[in-house]
This record gives structure tokens, sequence and C-alpha cells, in this order.
């Protein structure tokens, strides 16, 4: 009797289980429960500690929002950016992040209101054959507030009122420029806020969160396939980001981490970036001017691709000491700019390729004014630019080291003018 008792609790408990992620999972409202981190159930959300204005740009047409505990409605009707400025009292002349000739919808809050948004889908574009046409909705506020929930409450919203926070793919430009230079955006201390997707499409990403200079941790990123330019400048100029979000993808696509935590400041601790097979620029200014990273990831990749890094660690003046460069084989532009700048290297990594492509080792390591050691076993080097400015602006005094064979230039795209020459052994 007590083992069949036993067996009916724990099928009862099975079954209450159940229907609490039944629950979860076709959540419509703001749930304001944080005793733990349950966001990933709720829809994207905006908690705010200031009175204000919350913008939204060119809307898409099926948007709709819960400002705390009423019905889901249409969004306000729309208004000129310029009527928009001058509600605000921002000058022509002034700084801010309003798009001209772009309509709003303007919705009223006071500190501790909680705003909940909900789409069917994206409505943001790019037109591959005309450069510069686009179209994206943005979300912005002039009062600070936390953001979180999940970002799919704006992909999968129904009719009767539902929508999946476990959807896993986004289409091309989903979110492209969402918080486009969203200064008040911050992260809440137990809420996070989750994209899960796990297959992406071309821009999905891209410029994000652009100049989000307040946001101190970024969402997981569990994308294992990838698409061209998906992250492309995600986080740019995030200055309060301090770890970037780990990376898992081992198969790249062009452009994929393009600029993605370009002038990232406060960043010091980079991700692991395991893939071995480069695609074109596919790590292109990923890094650059992030003035605090003081630690590379490991570039494990023996298979290159056009400007596959180039620029990744430009102006990354902290920067101690270089990863390991395996690959024998090069591309043109492979290694551009890689270390331009990086003003604490001292020597840099053996570099094992016999033949030079072009454009190579374009300024590899211009303006290192701390380096003073290389050993380059390159045999031909004629290629164009292959060498270009490569060593200006580094050491006066250091050492060259190369193959006894190959005869190198002194001077700007060769060896440093008073660098000693040893030939390797």
């Amino acid at each position: 009797m007590k083992e069949s008792n036993k067996r009916m609790r724990v099928k009862a408990g099975v079954i209450s289980s159940i229907l609490l992620l039944f629950i979860s999972l076709s959540v419509t409202g703001c749930n304001n429960d944080t005793a733990e981190d349950t966001s990933y159930f709720k829809p994207l959300t905006f908690e705010f500690t200031q009175n204000g204005k919350f913008l939204i740009g060119d809307p898409w047409s099926t948007v709709k929002y819960k400002l705390n505990e009423s019905a889901v409605s249409d969004l306000p009707q729309t208004i000129t950016a310029e009527v928009l400025k001058e509600s605000l009292g921002i000058g022509d002349d002034e700084e801010n992040s309003i798009r001209p000739d772009t309509p709003y919808s303007v919705i009223e809050v006071k500190a501790g209101d909680t705003l909940c948004l909900y789409a069917s889908g994206s409505e943001s574009y790019t037109n591959p054959e005309m450069p510069g046409d686009t179209g994206y909705m943005t979300l912005n506020t002039t009062a600070e507030c936390y953001v979180y929930g999940n970002i799919m409450s704006l992909l999968t919203h129904t009719q009767n009122g539902k929508w999946n926070p476990d959807s896993k793919e986004v289409p091309p430009d989903a979110f492209l420029n969402l918080f486009y230079y969203e200064s008040n955006l911050k992260n809440h201390s137990t809420e996070s806020l989750w994209l899960p997707a796990e297959k992406l499409s071309d821009r999905c990403y891209k410029y994000m969160f652009i100049n989000c200079e307040n946001l101190t941790r970024a969402p997981e990123l569990p994308a294992m396939d990838l698409a061209d330019n998906c992250y492309e400048y995600m986080f740019e100029g995030c200055d309060g980001l301090t770890e970037a979000p780990a990376l898992p993808a081992t198969t790249l696509k062009p452009y994929c981490y393009s600029g993605m935590f370009n002038s990232c400041y406060g960043l010091v601790k980079a991700p692991l970036l395991p893939a071995v097979t480069m695609t074109e620029d596919c790590y292109g200014s990923m890094f650059a001017w992030c003035k605090k990273l003081t630690e590379a990831p490991d570039l494990p990749a023996t298979k290159l691709a056009s400007h596959c890094y180039h620029g990744i660690f430009n102006g990354c003046e902290k920067l101690s000491k270089a990863p390991e460069l395996p690959a024998k084989e090069l591309e043109g532009g492979c290694y551009y700019e890689m270390f331009n700048e990086c003003k604490s290297l001292t020597a840099a990594p053996l570099l094992p390729a016999e033949n030079l492509q072009e454009y190579c080792y374009w300024k590899m390591f211009y303006g290192c004014t701390n380096l003073n050691s290389i050993t380059c076993l390159a045999k031909d080097i004629s290629e164009t630019y292959c060498t270009g400015f490569w060593l200006v602006g580094t050491a006066e005094n250091g050492t060259f080291t190369k193959v006894a064979a190959t005869n190198w230039a002194t001077g700007e795209d060769g060896i440093p003018t008073g660098w000693t020459v040893v030939d390797y052994q």
C-alpha cells in the first residue's frame, strides 16, 4: 500500500510539473515574480526606474504592448520624428537617437511601470541590390529601464494571444538595429534577456545593441548554425560589457562575427574561438579597440580565408601576448592590420608561412611601439603589399629572425632600420 501511494505521489508530481511547464509556455502577460530567473518564459520586457517615454521607431504592423496589468493593446498612432523631437525639446543640432523621416509610436511610462512587447514577425529588411536601402524597427526610451525576457515574443505572437519562447529560428534582418544607440537600457539583477535561436539568418542580429553603453551582461548566444553577417557589429560601442558570451559555433559564415565587439572599451575577457576553417572576414575587427583586453583567445585555424582576421585586435593596447598563428598557407589580407596599435606587445607570434599573399601582413604590427622581436619564415615575399607598412612604428631596436635565403629590404615594407637580423636555425 505504501509503495502504491508513493507511485501515486510521483505520478502526481510529474503531472504537476507538466502543467506548470504548459502554463509557462503559454504565458501572455508580464510576470513580476523575481524569486528566481523565470525570464525565459516572459515576453520582451522593460521595467522602468524613471518617468519618461518609450519610443518605437518605424514599428512593425503587428506590434502590440501590455503596460502593467492592462490588456494587450495596439500601439498608439505614430507621429513624425520632427514632432517627437519638438515634444522632447531636442534641437536640430543636438546629438540624439531619433531617426529623421521616421514614424514613431510613443508610450508614456512612469517609474515602476512594466512594459511588454509582442509581434507576429519581423518586417525589417535589407535590399541586397541597393546598398543603404534598409528598413528596421527601433526601440528607444527617454527613461532608464531594465530589459529582460525572451526576444521571441516579437516573432511568434498569434491571434489567440499565445507566443512561443522555444522558437529556434530567426529570419533575415530580424533584429537589425533594434536597440539603436540606446544608453538607458540596463541589465536586471535577477532577470535575463534571452535570444534562444539556434539557426540564424543573414544579418539577423546586426547592430542589434549598437552603443547600448550601459549594458553590462550580454545574452547567451547558443546558435550553432550561423549565417552571413549574423552577429556583425552586434555589440559595437557597448562600453559596459566586461565579458563576451560563449560562441560555440565551429562552422563559420562570411562576416559572421565581423566587428561584433568593436569599441567595447570595458571588455576584459574574450570568448573561445574554436573554428579551424575560416570564411571571408569572419573575425574582421571583432575585438578592435577593446582597450582593456589583455588576453587573446587561441586561434587554432589552419585553413584561412580572405581578410579572415582583418583587424581582429586592432587598437587592443593592453594585449601583451599574441596568440599562435599555426596556418602555413595564407590568403589575401588574412592578417591585415591584425595587431595594429597593440602597444603592449613585445614579441610577435611565429609566422610559419613560406609563401605570402597580397596584403596578408599589411600593417600587421603597425604602431606596436614595444614590439622588438619577430620570426618570419617566408621565402616568397613578392606579392603586392604583402608586408606593406607591417612593422612601421615598432621599437627602435629589435631582432628580426628570417630564413637565410630570403632577401629582405630595410624600411617600412621590410625589416625596421636599426634591428639586428638573425638567420633562422
